[in-house]
């Protein structure tokens, strides 16, 4: 996954919340963003140009809009893909609720 320590601390509390050992935890978290990431893969960049995940949100690809230029030479490079995400309704009130209950 990305950050090292983000991933550390994220199977942490996982395994906390579950009472699953930290170990079988940041396997399933790696299994699960490995999977995302095929998913991904075979959803926008094959025929569909998006992937929804119900709870978590939408991720979109499309071509880059704008051209691409080497900087110094000016000369055209081959066209890029630009990716969003877009968090679901859930989400977005999830974080709304815990931000409530932290106080910020």
């Amino acid at each position: 996954m990305a950050d090292p320590s983000v991933k550390r601390r994220l199977a942490g509390r996982v395994a906390e919340a579950t009472g699953v050992p930290v170990e079988r935890t940041d396997l399933v978290l790696r299994a699960f963003y490995e999977e995302m990431l095929r998913a991904t893969h075979r959803h926008i960049c094959g025929p569909a140009s998006r992937l929804h995940v119900d709870g978590v949100g939408r991720f979109q690809a499309a071509p880059s809009r704008r051209g691409c230029r080497h900087p110094r030479t000016g000369e055209a490079l081959a066209a890029h893909w630009a990716f969003r995400f877009s968090p679901s309704k859930l989400m977005i009130d999830r974080c709304a609720e815990i931000r409530t209950e932290r106080g910020g």
